[in-house]
């Protein structure tokens, strides 16, 4: 599983986090705080192979940094998300 872009998103309301997986597999997303505490579950079901596309809305929270972490399987990516 890699992020098809930067591991770094700059957004205001919300931005589409994009991601190849080699197989399918069941996906989680999840939104952490600086300070680790998940503040959002934001997908966690079985995507299909290739490309694909979740929409991250962070509308209703404060602007600042955010940890969106990927999980699938034995592997998981963390992206630094910061809102303003």
């Amino acid at each position: 599983m890699t992020p098809s872009s930067t591991i770094l998103f700059n957004f205001s309301t919300s931005t589409i986090l994009e991601f190849y997986l080699s197989e399918t597999k069941n996906v989680s997303v999840s939104i952490y705080d600086v300070i680790g505490k998940e503040i959002k579950s934001i997908q966690n079901k079985n995507l299909q192979s290739g490309k694909n596309k979740i929409i991250i809305d962070l509308a209703e929270l404060n602007n600042g940094i955010y940890f969106c972490k990927i999980q699938s399987g034995g592997n998981s990516t963390a992206i630094k998300l910061i809102k303003n």
